[in-house]
Order: C-alpha cells, then sequence, then structure tokens
C-alpha cells in the first residue's frame, strides 16, 4: 500500500495478487485487484470522498465438468489405460483421466469495478448531509457490446482519472514541489506506477508509458492532459480486446509490432520527432501544475 496527500487531499493506493492451482491438472486461478481511496476536505462543512476498486481474474477449468462426478464413481479395480496404452473404457465410457487429459478447457476472464463517491455537507453543528453514490459493474470475457462501453466508462476513464490523481497530481507533484530535479521526480513515479500493477513482463513498457505521462503533466503544466491520455490508453486496450474475441482483430494492440524492428524503429523515430516538437504545443517554459 501507499498512502500520501496533504491537508486538503489524502489518498491511499493498494494492489495485491492471488493466485492458487487445483487440486488436479487444468484448473487454476489467478487474481489482480487495485483499490484508491480519496479523501478531499473542500472547506470547513463540506467533504467529498471517492473510492474505486477493480479486480481481474483468469480462471482455467475442465471443459468437461463431470470429471471428479465419474472419478467419484470409478471403482479402483477398472484400469484407466489399456495393456496397449490406450485410454479403457472403465464403466460405462466414464474414464476421468481420459475426459481430464482429452475434454480440453475452458478458460475465464472476469472484470470487476466498483466504486463509491460520497459528498458530505455540514452546514450547521449537529447536522450533517450525506449523499453517497456506489455503481458496481461486472464482465466477462466474451460479453456484449455495452459490457465494453461499461468497461471503457470504468477501467478506461475512471480508473484512468484515480491513478493520475495518485501517481501523477500526488506523489510526483509532491516530489517536485521539494528541492528535487523534475526527471528524477518522473521517474520515481513512473517506476512505482509500473511495479504497483505486478506485471513482470510488462514493466518496462509500462514504466516508459508512466514516464511519458509524467511529462506530459510537467510540459503543460496541467494534470488533465495526463488523465486524458491515460483514459484513451485504458480504453483502446478495452476496445482491442472487444476486437480480438469478437475474431475482428487478429493481435491486440499492445501485441502488434512485438516481433518487428522496423515497426519499433518507426515508433522510435515518430516519439523523438514528437519530444522534438513539444516546445511548439506547450512553450518553453511551463508554468505551475494545475
Amino acid at each position: 500500500a501507499v498512502t500520501g496527500g496533504t491537508d486538503k487531499l489524502k489518498t491511499k493506493f493498494t494492489m495485491n495478487y492471488q493466485t492458487a492451482d487445483g487440486y488436479y491438472k487444468y484448473r487454476s486461478y489467478d487474481r489482480y485487484a487495485g483499490r484508491i481511496n480519496n479523501d478531499w476536505k473542500i472547506n470547513n462543512w463540506i467533504a467529498a470522498n471517492v473510492d474505486a476498486n477493480f479486480s481481474y481474474s483468469e480462471s482455467q477449468a475442465p471443459s468437461n465438468n463431470s470429471v471428479m462426478y465419474h472419478a467419484y464413481l470409478t471403482s479402483p479395480f477398472y484400469p484407466v489405460y489399456t495393456p496397449d496404452g490406450k485410454y479403457a473404457d472403465v464403466k460405462d465410457g466414464g474414464n476421468a483421466l481420459s475426459a481430464l487429459e482429452q475434454g480440453g478447457t475452458s478458460n475465464t476472464r472476469y472484470y470487476k469495478f466498483a466504486g463509491k463517491a460520497q459528498l458530505t455537507l455540514t452546514p450547521i453543528k449537529g447536522l450533517t448531509l450525506t449523499g453517497i453514490v456506489a455503481p458496481r459493474f461486472t464482465m466477462t470475457k466474451g460479453k456484449s457490446f455495452g459490457g465494453m462501453l461499461v468497461l471503457i466508462l470504468t477501467v478506461g476513464c475512471l480508473t484512468g482519472f484515480g491513478e493520475e490523481v495518485f501517481f501523477r497530481g500526488m506523489f510526483t507533484r509532491l516530489i517536485i514541489d521539494k528541492p528535487c530535479n523534475k526527471h528524477i521526480a518522473i521517474w520515481i513515479g513512473a517506476f512505482l506506477f509500473s511495479l504497483m500493477h505486478f506485471q513482470f513482463y510488462g514493466f518496462v513498457p509500462r514504466m516508459l508509458l508512466g514516464g511519458f505521462f509524467g511529462y506530459l503533466m510537467v510540459w503543460s503544466g496541467s494534470l488533465w492532459l495526463p488523465i486524458i491520455a491515460h483514459a484513451i490508453n485504458n480504453s483502446l486496450a478495452i476496445v482491442s480486446i472487444y476486437l480480438c474475441e469478437q475474431n475482428i482483430l487478429p493481435v491486440r494492440l499492445d501485441e502488434i509490432g512485438c516481433d518487428s524492428i522496423s515497426l519499433f524503429i518507426v515508433s522510435l523515430a515518430l516519439t523523438a520527432v514528437l519530444i522534438w516538437q513539444k516546445d511548439r504545443f506547450f512553450g518553453k517554459n511551463s508554468a505551475g501544475i494545475s
């Protein structure tokens, strides 16, 4: 968990990872989850609280859901293999081992997003008025177009907003406000941003993305630009996953160019040109960060 804040704003961000294997082959479960809590004290009589939590899980199980049923029913004196090494019929053809190893697997991806927005008013001493909205959305792999739109709103936009408020708006800004080099502050924030996602193979690309968001904040002088860029990045990833599941795209967007040196060189060149031309968009000296 990481916490931080000021007298007006306090934030806490947590991430966790769970994994479990089944009692037999081809059964497993992996879950990534995170939570961000933000408490704002707007003035002496108005306070706000915005919390968000999300999880993503992958589970694998045998496609034949009667494997354990047949295993319990089969007497121990029935051989599972014939003398020539083939699967035996056992009793009534219910060979549990054959069903397990030859029946294929079912892989499920599950997404959940939940949040809470609370506004508390204390107009006079002893009187407190509170309003709470707490939505919850879930989606499994292959769900409808409407489910994809819900994910864009929640995981794409709201999660992007929450992560930028914490990693760039609060953490990186706290370091920048100290007598510290801005580049060091940006890359410390980017390192922690990638670390908190608990995905080793995507660590370096995600850290570079976090650095890009940090520089957007410094160059523009505003937190809104990295928030918008983060939301667009997340939303494009969600759209590409949906299109792949519908067999419209052959690969997801984050997999394009992974094995192509030419695309890597083109991407690097475009990035260099954009950095070189940044002064035309943001000016040579950004003011404070808002």
